[in-house]
């Protein structure tokens, strides 16, 4: 909360009371009664576990005289009976609230002046000019809100056997349920900063995300952050990540295969691999987190190489399967014997070609995604990984890598065969491809020296980086 009022301006302190919950609004029911309105349910029923602030310092030390002097007229006095606090009653700060009243503001002061170094925790100055304009109102929530009574919000997936209702009740629901509380429910006349907002922008990572307005109350910390950053990153990864690197792919399948069927052999099983991988993901109720936005590309980088080296080594197959079947033809023709014109769609040929592909390059692509498998499994160690939100990570990527593998091994072929797949020759890249194939091979120790030089400048600058933590 930040504002131009001192924050131990008791008016200020009431507006944030108000919105936690007092017994001023106590019982009144709805969100009129605060986001903690019930103390002793340990967010059982309201959701919130435990509150620090200002004003919840300033209430604990309003109402001690009285729960003392309570505490002693029940069971110190011999004329207490343990039930009732008649004479403490008459205390005026009875309540668990901010004080009211004439000399209000002069108690405030006075548990201000007490607690000054507790209250600094939770205060800042932050233009110098010597008022504390500045407040966090930090709260303990509940792990599981599903019994609570906060509002619910619908359930992305809808109704089901899990969820009849169709409604949740979580964390996001209770960021929800406190913006409806603060912003819309709440009256301008009982909580004033509740409907506050500054022409001064919003501090933010850059000019073009700062808001035009700043709410003189903020729903903020590492739970709300946490959803807007998955939020915005799922947004991210559908509108731009992966459009842009599937546009990339595809211009680089073109450029280098010349045919644009290429596109659909290789997207096919990606797109499959990526339905299936987060579509189990979410049946299986694996946790998603925001760091799950890097095996969309991992995989589709993936599924690339799996079936560009199948499809090309069909290809390749087939070239040489056809080139035997010319010259059987033509040493045929130079006996005398008639032939048949070659059918590259031939179904002998299409299988040889697909069996002798699979033998040798599916070989290698199936070590390829085991020894992935195996070096991403590291993610799935607690010992070496304590933090879940990465084994999560790991967890989908080993499925995926798994399911992309499989997919690109059936449907490669069969889309190759079912869209007469060609690769256009090109002359041009031929002789490119054997230029940078002489490299290593002439200049064998060159290569070594400058690999060696590589590798050493990189681990001292990574050695050098390390040291620095």
């Amino acid at each position: 909360m930040r504002g131009t009022e001192n924050i131990t301006h008791v008016e200020i302190l009431k507006q944030i009371s108000w919105i936690e919950g007092d017994d001023q609004n106590r019982g009144i029911g709805g969100y009129q009664s605060g986001l903690d309105y019930n103390k002793e349910d340990r967010g059982a029923i309201d959701g919130v576990v435990w509150i620090l602030s200002p004003a919840q310092i300033v209430k604990e030390a309003n109402s001690s005289s009285y729960r003392f002097n309570c505490a002693m007229e029940k069971y110190a006095l011999p004329t207490g009976d343990g039930e009732d606090c008649a004479v403490s009653s008459l205390n005026p700060f009875e309540g668990y609230s901010i004080p009211e009243g004439d000399g209000a503001q002069e108690r405030i002061d006075r548990f201000v002046e007490n607690a000054e170094p507790l209250l600094s925790s939770f205060i800042r100055d932050t233009n110098n000019d010597g008022i504390w304009d500045t407040t966090v109102v930090v709260m303990g929530l509940k792990f599981d809100m599903s019994d609570t009574a906060i509002t619910p919000r619908d359930d992305p997936k809808g109704k089901s056997e899990e969820n009849p209702s169709g409604q949740l009740r979580d964390h996001k629901a209770f960021i929800r349920h406190a913006e409806l509380l603060i912003y819309e429910e709440s009256d301008a006349t009982i909580c004033q900063i509740c409907h506050r907002t500054y022409l001064s922008p919003t501090s933010t990572m850059d000019e073009f995300t700062s808001t035009v307005d700043r709410k003189a109350v903020t729903i903020t910390g590492l739970t709300p952050v946490v959803h807007d950053i998955s939020d915005a990153i799922y947004q991210e990864l559908v509108d731009r990540m992966l459009p842009i690197s599937g546009v990339l792919v595809c211009l680089a399948m073109l450029l280098l295969h010349r045919n644009p069927k290429v596109i659909i052999i290789c997207g096919a099983p990606i797109l499959m691999s990526l339905a299936i991988t987060f579509g189990i993901t979410v049946i299986a109720d694996i946790m998603l987190t925001p760091m799950i936005i890097s095996v969309g590309p991992i995989l589709v980088g993936l599924g690339v190489d799996y079936a560009l080296h199948l499809t090309n080594r069909i290809e390749e197959n087939r070239v040489e399967l056809i080139e035997e079947r010319l010259e059987m033809a033509w040493s045929a023709q130079r006996d005398g014997f008639q032939t048949e014109d070659i059918d590259p769609w031939d179904s002998h040929i299409t299988l040889t070609a697909t069996v002798r592909a699979v033998l040798t390059t599916g070989h290698a692509i199936f070590l390829s995604a085991l020894t992935t498998i195996i070096g991403f499994s590291v993610l799935r160690w607690p010992s070496l990984v304590p933090i879940e939100p990465m084994r999560t990570v790991g967890t989908t990527l080993l499925l995926g890598i798994a399911i992309t593998f499989v997919m690109s091994m059936i449907l490669v072929p069969a889309l190759v065969q079912l869209l007469r797949y060609r690769k256009s020759p090109s002359k041009a890249f031929d002789r490119l491809w054997e230029k940078i194939g002489e490299i290593p091979v002439k200049n064998t120790v060159l290569v070594l020296l400058v690999t060696v030089v590589l590798t050493v400048w990189g681990g001292s600058i990574l050695e050098e980086e390390l040291g620095k933590g």
